[in-house]
């Protein structure tokens, strides 16, 4: 996801996901809940995002 100035949330149901790339999302305050499966995050210049959830299967940041 990358340049999407107005998206303030992400779906909140997403078990499956393995990857996720946020980029210059100015109004992202959180990311969801539930992403058990998450393997990688890359977070860049998410000027409003406040805090990380607990991610169990996160093995890069």
């Amino acid at each position: 996801v990358e340049e999407c100035c107005s998206l303030e949330q992400l779906p909140h149901h997403m078990p499956a996901l393995k990857w996720l790339d946020v980029a210059l999302c100015d109004s992202l305050e959180q990311l969801p809940q539930h992403m058990p499966a998450l393997k990688s995050l890359m977070v860049w210049a998410c000027d409003s995002l406040k805090a990380l959830v607990n991610m169990p299967a996160l093995e890069s940041l």
